[in-house]
């Protein structure tokens, strides 16, 4: 049986390490787009992209193989972090290697990157050790740290010290490496890590697991972030920085869905059964609820969000692109959701596979789309890949563990799709389509009442 109470514990303290980082984020965008123009805005966003990627790739992403391993309790802890560490500094080092290529691309701010790169490797261990202890409120703790020194340091070095873009970097350094610090404090990792655990056998065995992911990694941030660079060779760093402005809303729905997915990983490793048919279907019914109210509150929230808050003229057309990218970060949900299934077969190669598929796809739709719509053409092609890789996932996912999705589920969505539609068109007033969303959201909800009643009486 499954302790579901553990489940809303862990999601209580994700969802609230999560919703930091991203009041902060959207307390600095007017800060960043009144000091930064488009340009350095697209600059900073550019490096943010890369390292989200790199560090993945130079850790050959271990941190899945460091939390699958502590939660199925397959060796002693300390000795699953110090194998860890060893692949970690190994891969900083790789990094280095390639300095003189990234120099060239991104000039003077390639100093910035390794340090956020170094930075963001180290605390990606530490973070994922505490998860795979099941001791989450820890990443939620070190969440509210770094974003409380983030807003005070960008509003010292960018709007006091009128830094600008170099303001964006100090701040950024300085308060990750707090947060970092409280994490390998917390963790006691001076008395964790010992030279005599290493062991080649238990790297091996930790790779054999999450290197396939580093595929899986590159094909979401092909699917997701890829487009950055692509919009910069055919429309140019301002159409970026556009870009990067539409992107801050959906990453609300993106953040808080990160948080749920890794409580539902954290419950799904440790109680994993794949003939548990009624768990699987019982958390995704409330998952789909939870995911499709944000979708509806995020594309209403947009309304106000452009036209209250972001008061300069250059970044007006990235509003249009907003709705897209919310409903492609709706798809991307349930791949995530689904991908947990693969986790718990321990079939990584096969989520690489149906990430890299799609990424493919994301590319071609790109090159056909940019040219001619820009932005929003970017913001089409990510959809319609997050889309393949859902459904893709959903046909694996359901011949292993039967979820029962209603035709009504999906039926629901395409009608709420196409009223969007029309709205980005202005087919009908901001009024009637709240009015209408507003209708959506007591529907579902009376729709979804039994599953979500059942849910939450459940003890175990």
């Amino acid at each position: 049986m499954i302790e579901f109470r553990g489940y809303f514990k862990n999601s209580f303290f994700l969802s609230v390490g999560s919703a930091f980082p991203v009041l902060a984020s959207f307390s600095l965008v007017a800060v960043y787009t009144k000091y930064l123009s488009p340009e350095e805005y697209g600059y900073t966003d550019l490096i943010s992209t890369f390292v989200a990627i790199a560090v993945p790739v130079f850790s050959l992403q271990i941190y899945d193989g460091l939390q699958m391993f502590l939660l199925k309790k397959k060796a002693e802890a300390s000795q699953i972090l110090t194998n860890v560490f060893v692949v970690i500094v190994l891969g900083l080092f790789l990094s280095l290697s390639f300095y003189p290529l990234l120099e060239y691309f991104f000039l003077d701010f390639t100093d910035y990157l390794f340090i956020i790169l170094i930075i963001t490797s180290i605390r990606g261990v530490a973070l994922s050790y505490f998860i795979g202890l099941d001791k989450v409120k820890y990443s939620s703790f070190s969440s509210i740290i770094e974003s409380s020194f983030l807003v005070v340091f960008s509003l010292f070095f960018i709007v006091y010290k009128q830094e600008g873009v170099n303001g964006f970097f100090y701040s950024l350094i300085i308060s990750r490496g707090i947060a970092l610090f409280f994490l390998l404090v917390s963790m006691r990792v001076w008395e964790q890590i010992k030279l005599n655990f290493i062991s080649l056998s238990q790297i091996k065995e930790l790779l054999k697991y999450s290197a396939p992911l580093v595929l899986n990694l590159i094909g979401w941030w092909i699917n997701s972030s890829a487009d950055r660079f692509m919009i910069l060779s055919f429309n140019g760093i301002k159409e970026n920085g556009i870009y990067a402005a539409a992107s801050k809303l959906p990453t609300l729905l993106l953040v808080v869905n990160s948080a749920l997915v890794s409580s539902w990983t954290i419950t799904a490793l440790k109680n994993y059964d794949r003939k548990n048919t009624k768990m699987f279907s019982d958390f995704f019914n409330v998952y789909f609820f939870i995911m499709f109210v944000m979708l509806i509150f995020s594309i209403l929230f947009n309304e106000l969000f452009f036209n209250y808050y972001i008061r300069s003229s250059e970044y007006s057309t990235a509003k249009a692109i907003v709705p897209v990218l919310i409903i492609a970060l709706f798809f991307a949900a349930f791949s995530k959701f689904y991908g947990v299934i693969y986790l718990g077969e321990e079939n990584t190669k096969g989520a690489s596979y149906t990430t890299v598929l799609c990424a493919v796809l994301n590319i071609i739709l790109n090159l056909i789309f940019l040219p001619i719509l820009g932005g929003m053409g970017a913001a089409i092609a990510t959809l319609l890949s997050f889309f393949c890789i859902a459904l893709i996932r959903y046909f694996y996912v359901v011949k292993y563990t039967k979820i029962r999705v209603s035709l009504f589920q999906g039926l629901i969505v395409l009608i709420y799709l196409s009223i969007v539609t029309l709205f980005i068109f202005s087919v009908f007033s901001t009024f009637v389509f709240v009015i209408i969303n507003i209708v959506f959201v007591l529907f579902v909800f009376y729709k979804h009442y039994f599953h979500i009643k059942k849910f939450l009486s459940k003890k175990a």
